[in-house]
């Protein structure tokens, strides 16, 4: 797998102070993954070392009150170039940082006081579909890096949603369910990929343009995936007129929320229909019963 990280985790001697953050066990747990290292401070034109700075409102200011809100802003603009253009869709980066902490960074104080928000780069990122870690969740990397990856997607027509009922295929856990079109990755394949490829097979349809809104992560007691989560209404071709694992129908959207499906598939379609921001959810199920769910989503731009 192809993975943003932030330099400083890698050894690389780019903290304001000119030291770094090396995370042997980040690294042992990483050595089989293809690695890309930012620093999106110095990539936004900051030099080492440097004066430090923390996140205040809109602004990111240094400790003698110089705004550094460009140089920021470029360096967070290059990182997500730099993922894109390696297909790294997951990053994990520095806690904390103005730059590339998640969910809790300094809070422009300089007493070290947290607030909860995003770095400027974190928030960029999860914006734009990449999953976001920080080296203090080592423990759910692990489990991320395990699961099984599917893609799900919800090819649209006018007010329709191209649905697959799943009601010919053995031993199928989704059997007598409505979902998206979709599937596992393969070895070597990235979402993307895999997207394109399942929905031809499954549909006989060629998709011209797609857009990610969000992941899913499923756990269902000894069992994890996580799914990639698209959007399309740009495609060519004519409709399969059978698939073999179930009837392929344009569904009205309005009438989505009435199918048999997961429960879990109901909160993230609603999530879909009402904004255009990624999310991540996860949903943790008892066998058929959904028991519990949590909803990340991106900040407005």
């Amino acid at each position: 797998m192809n993975i943003l990280i932030s330099a400083c985790l890698l050894g690389e001697n780019c903290k304001y102070d000119g030291g770094n953050n090396l995370n042997e066990p980040l690294l042992n747990l990483l050595k089989w993954h293809s690695l890309y290292p930012v620093c999106p401070e110095m990539m936004g034109g900051l030099s080492v070392p440097r004066v430090p700075s923390e996140r205040k409102g809109d602004r990111v200011l240094n400790k003698e009150g110089e705004d550094v809100t460009a140089q920021y802003i470029k360096g967070a603009d290059l990182a997500l170039k730099t993922a894109k253009e390696n297909n790294c869709y997951i990053a994990i980066l520095k806690a904390r940082s103005p730059s590339c902490g998640k969910g809790v960074i300094y809070d422009g104080s300089f007493n070290r006081t947290t607030v909860f928000r995003d770095g400027v780069t974190a928030e960029l990122l999860f914006k734009n579909g990449i999953e976001v870690y920080t080296e203090e969740e080592i423990d759910k990397i692990e489990e991320r890096l395990s699961m099984r990856e599917t893609t799900l997607c919800h090819i649209e027509r006018d007010k329709e949603v191209l649905m697959l009922y799943r009601n010919r295929k053995k031993n199928d856990y989704n059997e007598g369910k409505w979902i998206g079109v979709g599937g596992k990755l393969e070895k070597g394949e990235t979402p993307e990929e895999c997207l394109k490829r399942e929905v031809l097979e499954e549909t006989d349809l060629k998709l011209l343009n797609f857009r990610k809104c969000g992941v899913v992560v499923f756990k269902q007691n000894d069992y994890s995936e996580i799914m990639h989560v698209y959007k399309s209404n740009e495609f060519f071709g004519k409709l399969k007129a059978d698939s073999d694992e179930g009837e392929l129908r344009w569904v009205e959207k309005e009438n989505l929320q009435t199918l048999p499906m997961w429960e879990g598939d109901k909160i993230f379609i609603d999530i879909m229909e009402s904004t255009d921001r990624f999310f991540k959810v996860e949903l943790i199920y008892d066998g058929d019963n959904l028991i519990d769910h949590k909803v990340e989503i991106s900040e407005e731009n």
